[in-house]
This record gives structure tokens, C-alpha cells and sequence, in this order.
């Protein structure tokens, strides 16, 4: 309950998880079935479409996928600097304290100047497709079978279809 409230399903409270999960885990043996990260992921996007909203102050979702999206995509916000290797892909950065303490000191001020100043080169626009993957991550044996466990489908949300 403590990952599906803070990590995948986190809401604005992020101490509570939303009823309508209870439902998916009342057969624990079969939740093995569903495609969380998909779930996941239409979270997180129906979370950005909330956020851009006039009124909207707070946002909610996964938002560790969210910045490690940012921190591939966007390499100079990230605490070390380059795209380090390692899987899962959200632990490439585990260390960043110990690394670059300094990074924890810049300001949004710094960051917010950061954006402003974004130029098309400093964006990594790169497509996440099977062949955009680092051979680190994915053998090589297992990435030739590829058609066998990947899969190109709507992602369905309790709200919409992404």
C-alpha cells in the first residue's frame, strides 16, 4: 500500500491512496497480470494534463518518473552531470548527494534561468523505443526477442485513454 500511495499512485496528500486501487489488489495472486508501469505511466500523464490547468497549484502522480524523464532528456538538470549508466534507470542517480554536493545548494532561480535559456541542443531527442535503449540495461539475447514482451497499446486510466 506504502508504493502504490507514495511511488506510483501518489495523490497531493501523499500519506493516502485513492479507493478505487482496492478493487485491483482484492485478488493478490493475479495482480501479477496487469501492466502497472502502463498504469503508471497514464497516471503520470493525466497528472501533467491536470497540472496545466490556470487554477492548478499542486501536482501529484509518479513523480520520480517524471524527473528522471527530465534528467535524460534534460542532462543539465541532473545532479551528475552526463547520463550515467545503470538499471533500473531511476537508480542511475542514486549517489548524487555524495557525488556533487553542491547540487543541492542551487536555487530555483538557478533552475527556472536554466529552462529560460534552454536551446534545442541541450535536448536529448532521442526516441525511448527498443532501439534507443542502452545495451547495458537490456542483454542483448533478450533484446532480439523483443516482439515477445513489448507491445505498442492505449493506455487506459479509471479517468480516460491516453
Amino acid at each position: 500500500m506504502l508504493l502504490f500511495g507514495t511511488i506510483l499512485f501518489g495523490d497531493k496528500s501523499g500519506a493516502s491512496l485513492h479507493w478505487k486501487f482496492l478493487l485491483l489488489l482484492r485478488n493478490f495472486a493475479g495482480i501479477i497480470q496487469f501492466s502497472w508501469g502502463s498504469a503508471c505511466l497514464a497516471h503520470l500523464y493525466r497528472s501533467l494534463c491536470r497540472v496545466t490547468r490556470v487554477d492548478c497549484k499542486e501536482m501529484d502522480g509518479p513523480l520520480t518518473l517524471l524527473l528522471t524523464w527530465a534528467w535524460i532528456r534534460l542532462p543539465f538538470l541532473a545532479p551528475i552531470p552526463g547520463n550515467p549508466r545503470g538499471f533500473p534507470i531511476a537508480n542511475r542517480w542514486r549517489n548524487w548527494d555524495r557525488e556533487n554536493y553542491a547540487y543541492r545548494y542551487n536555487s530555483l532561480v538557478h533552475y527556472r534561468r536554466l529552462l529560460d535559456d534552454l536551446q534545442e541542443e541541450h535536448f536529448v531527442w532521442q526516441a525511448s523505443g527498443i532501439g534507443g535503449i542502452d545495451p547495458d540495461v537490456i542483454p542483448l539475447d533478450i533484446r532480439h526477442n523483443s516482439v515477445i514482451w513489448s507491445a505498442t497499446m492505449p493506455l487506459i486510466s479509471f479517468e480516460c485513454i491516453e
